[in-house]
This record gives structure tokens, C-alpha cells and sequence, in this order.
């Protein structure tokens, strides 16, 4: 079986009707593969941040976007 890449897809907005829309550029430095996903959280998610490399291999960082609450940070890293 022959696998290809498949294409970009973008969803959303999400989020509450406050603050600031966020976005990466996918024409400039389209992702390729998600590297890390950082979160902080109380009892709700407050914020989150990504990093990703492009078809490169160059490495990028998204965020952090939402608040400055929450008492603990998780950094989820991907293989």
C-alpha cells in the first residue's frame, strides 16, 4: 500500500467571543509533523502552545494563546 501526504486542513475558530483570534501561516511554513503540546489548566484548560517542524525538518512554535490562569502546565511530547 502506497501511502501519500495528506493535505493541510484547517478547522474552526474556536473559543469564547473575548480576546484575540490566532492562527499559523500554512503557506509560509506549512506543518508537517506536531512535535509538542503544552497546556495550562485548573479546572479548565486556560492556554495552549505547539510546536511542529514544516516538510524541512525547521522547527516552529505556536502560541501560547488563551489566558495567563490555571495552576499547572503538562508538556505532552510526540513521537
Amino acid at each position: 500500500m502506497v501511502q501519500g501526504q495528506s493535505p493541510v486542513v484547517k478547522l474552526g475558530a474556536w473559543g469564547s467571543d473575548g480576546g484575540a483570534a490566532h492562527d499559523i501561516d500554512v503557506v509560509v511554513a506549512p506543518p508537517h509533523r506536531l512535535q509538542s503540546i503544552a497546556l495550562r489548566w485548573g479546572k479548565v484548560i486556560d492556554s495552549l502552545a505547539f510546536t511542529y517542524t514544516d516538510k524541512d525538518g525547521q522547527p516552529h512554535a505556536a502560541g501560547p494563546w488563551g489566558g495567563a490562569g490555571g495552576v499547572s502546565e503538562d508538556l505532552i511530547t510526540l513521537g
